[in-house]
């Protein structure tokens, strides 16, 4: 619009030759322009700067001379002059002068319809989030001519505290919001990243928006409101934001609670918003201290802010969390505040007496936490009759952490009922204890049924005390002590003979076996050499089938799969044991026999053995005799039959090892009346026999207490059935 091409044949720096001449003159108006008229005042200079092309071509056949700036459909004339390189300007000559030159320098401008830039049709108000007073606005940036063409070049806003009709847009009541926004590409959306913001406004007030966009040519584009076309614009009106600080918090609660550890409470209270108790609030500022904060004292140097990195919930939701690294057991107060990234709520201080009440239980003490849970307690039976060996690691003061001090305790609960729980178990013991944590700790429960089997927990108790969770349940049988043909004379090697085993080597020895189907302990019995010298060990256990080796010389193996232990190691009363060819009875008992001068009555197992050369003598003999006749034991098995109780040597036999089946050891026992035990079998292994058995009295099953009526106070009748001796 507005435009002329012009068009010519370029002349040279001297005439028509010798070069490009260097710059173009042009003039132009809206009548004939005669040779005379070039500078006559009436005619105008059009502004340019082109560069003359090559002497002899067409200047404008590109359509790279055009005039601008004309008024459309306006007829124009046109003159035009060349200078060189020296300033010689050459004439203009119209064809008035001479007819057949520039006769076609005229022409009407194009008529172009204006295409103004698009009417904005998405206009979004919303509500400010940087300072009171703000909108921002959004829309679909038009282009120059519609949505093309270029971008446009400028934006008018206009804004009101009611609605803006089409018609409305210059109303005298509609304010013009000054800015110097620049257009953003054509089809792109303005206003995405919070630059288009209205400032200015009256915080919380309800505003409507119009907007238009012009061109280079200031042609500016329509307003239509959603009245006239209810699908455009339609939310184009929002209230300013309007800042409100947070609401301030009545409910701080503060709750002896926490994961359990020591030093922590629970605070509770209900999220403020953002804008009172609307919207969400940015984040929080905790303080704390041991007396009370009033809303004066917020800021006091005597209080502590606490760290956290909370992120506030929507206003009106529940904020719980707990806080920890605190003293033990220790009163502290709590003072809460919100932000909402512009200011912060006030603290009112807390009040239980006036009305409203606010913040009554913002202050509590903090928790002491108990011991975490004893999780591998372990049970075997014991080493004692009627006794279990419990073992287990020790939890932390607090948790797993810090060593249990003075006032600590370990409860240990336990019963034979396995459906039984903690609370309903029947027996218990409390035990005082001082200990680190992740220390191995072991207790023997004592008292208990021989045999029976009992199912134990245990809980751990601070110096609080604060008692720990439930341990996991174990279980183990009570040791039996009394003899019942537990233990027997298994080996007797004595004169040098080599055993095969490297702990032993050629030492003299004696092999005790466990014959039975449970662990015995071996603390409980004594071994004798039949003279006066009993060995008894103040602890140690005989697995089922295991063996307990006492050895003449060296080396020591105590491990649970050789129990290897010298003459002298590890008893707690009795002298030396000494084997001898001469002195020739191994004795196991219940008690010390001193040889066989005592407690005769107690022997459990006794064999006699001999060597290649020497025979028992006779205080061995009569010895043997005093223990069969004690302990009501028969012989079993034909000896020598001029002595009955003498062992026969075999020849092919290793030295001093019985190998014979007729021989001491085969014994049997019989009751009180005489009658002979019919348990026993005939064994030929290497001096392995029978021995007596006793069996326990069956346990009381049914023992009842009931009042009497004799008169006389303090007393109580008790029945039950009698069991019998075995």
């Amino acid at each position: 619009a507005g435009t002329v091409v012009l068009q010519w044949t370029a002349p040279g720096d001297d005439g028509t030759g010798g070069g490009n001449a260097t710059a173009y003159e042009v003039k132009y108006a809206t009548r004939y322009i005669d040779t005379g008229d070039y500078y006559a005042s009436w005619v105008s200079t059009y502004t340019q700067n082109w560069t003359p092309a090559t002497f002899g071509t067409e200047e404008g056949a590109t359509g790279n001379r055009v005039v601008s700036g004309l008024t459309q459909g306006t007829s124009y004339w046109f003159a035009i002059k060349t200078k060189d390189d020296l300033d010689n300007w050459s004439s203009w000559t119209s064809s008035g002068t001479v007819s057949w030159v520039n006769t076609l320098n005229s022409t009407r401008t194009i008529i172009v319809p204006v295409i103004p830039p698009a009417a904005i049709s998405n206009l979004t108000a919303l509500t400010g989030d940087t300072s009171p007073g703000t909108v921002k606005l959004m829309w679909t940036a038009p282009g120059q001519d519609g949505m093309s063409g270029g971008n446009a070049s400028a934006y008018e806003v206009k804004y009101a505290t009611r609605y803006i009709g089409t018609n409305d847009y210059y109303a005298s009541w509609v304010s013009t919001y000054t800015q110097s926004w620049i257009p953003a590409d054509v089809g792109t959306d303005e206003g995405t990243s919070g630059s288009r913001v209205i400032s200015g406004l009256a915080p919380g007030t309800l505003y409507w928006f119009a907007l238009k966009a012009c061109d280079e040519d200031l042609n500016w584009s329509v307003w239509t409101s959603s009245g006239d076309n209810p699908s455009v614009n339609v939310l184009n009106s929002t209230a300013a934001y309007l800042n409100e600080t947070p609401g301030a918090i009545s409910n701080l609660t503060a709750l002896t609670e926490g994961s359990g550890l020591s030093g922590e409470l629970t605070l509770k209270w209900t999220a403020p918003g953002d804008d009172g108790t609307n919207g969400t609030a940015s984040s929080y500022a905790l303080k704390y201290a041991t007396k009370y904060i009033s809303s004066d004292d917020y800021a006091s140097s005597w209080t502590n802010l606490y760290a956290q990195s909370w992120i506030p919930k929507a206003g009106g939701s529940e904020e719980l969390y707990i806080l920890t690294g605190f003293a033990e057991r220790t009163t502290y107060y709590f003072a809460l505040k919100t932000y909402d990234g512009h200011s912060w709520s006030v603290w009112p201080g807390s009040s239980s007496v006036l009305s409203p009440y606010v913040n009554p239980d913002s202050f509590n003490f903090t928790t002491s936490s108990a011991p975490a849970s004893v999780g591998d307690l372990a049970a075997e039976t014991g080493v004692f009759g009627g006794s279990v060996i419990l073992n287990w690691t020790a939890p932390g003061d607090d948790g797993t952490t810090g060593n249990l001090i003075s006032g600590s305790q370990f409860l240990i609960k336990y019963s034979s009922d396995a459906a039984k729980d903690w609370d309903t178990m029947d027996y218990s013991w409390y035990i005082s204890t001082v200990t680190a944590t992740g220390s191995s700790n072991t207790f023997s429960v004592t008292g208990l049924v021989e045999r029976a089997t009992y199912y134990f927990y245990i809980e751990t108790a601070d110096e609080r005390p604060n008692w720990s969770p439930l341990s996991n349940k174990t279980t183990a049988c009570a040791m039996f002590t009394y003899p019942r043909g537990d233990l027997v004379i298994d080996e007797i090697n004595y004169g040098g003979a080599a055993s095969g085993d490297a702990l032993i080597g050629s030492s003299d020895y004696i092999e005790i076996e466990n014959r039975s189907t449970w662990t015995v302990g071996i603390s409980h019995y004594y071994v004798g050499d039949g003279v006066g010298n009993d060995l008894r060990w103040a602890f140690g256990a005989i697995p089922s089938g295991g063996f307990w080796i006492i050895v003449d010389g060296g080396g020591t193996d105590q491990t649970v799969e050789n129990r290897i232990y010298t003459f002298e190691d590890n008893k707690d009363s009795g002298g030396a044991l000494a084997l001898t060819a001469t002195n020739c009875m191994v004795t196991i008992s219940t008690a010390d026999t001193a040889g066989t001068t005592a407690n005769l009555d107690k022997l459990i197992d006794f064999a006699a053995y001999t060597n290649s050369t020497s025979s028992p003598t006779v205080p061995v003999a009569d010895s043997v005799n005093n223990a069969i006749s004690a302990g009501h034991w028969d012989l079993y098995g034909a000896g020598d039959t001029s002595n009955p109780w003498k062992v026969e040597y075999s020849s092919d036999s290793q030295p001093g090892v019985i190998t014979s089946a007729s021989f001491i050891h085969r014994i049997a026992y019989d009751d009180t009346e005489g009658d002979l035990a019919t348990h026993f079998t005939a064994l030929s292994y290497p001096c392995i026999g029978d021995t007596m058995e006793f069996i326990a009295p069956a346990a009381v099953s049914n023992l009842t207490a009931l009042p009497v009526d004799t008169g006389r106070g303090g007393e109580i009748k008790l029945e039950w059935t009698a069991p019998g001796d075995d």
